[in-house]
């Protein structure tokens, strides 16, 4: 983790940053890629991220 809450990593499909609160329960990350997405992942169990959950993109303009 990099201060309050925030882990760059590297590996696997993903490359990026995120960050997460537990006072909104929502995760969110980014692509570390020119054309790259910001997503909000809004976990069904804040204590379980396994469980399932709602992921949302934000795609800036075409």
């Amino acid at each position: 983790m990099i201060g309050g809450g925030v882990a760059a990593f590297t590996g696997g499909l993903w490359t990026g940053a995120a960050v997460g609160g537990t006072v909104r329960k929502v995760i969110y990350l980014t692509e570390d890629e020119t054309d790259g997405c910001f997503y909000r992942f809004r976990p069904n169990n804040w204590g379980d991220l396994c469980a399932g959950g709602l992921l949302e993109v934000l795609v800036a303009g075409e």
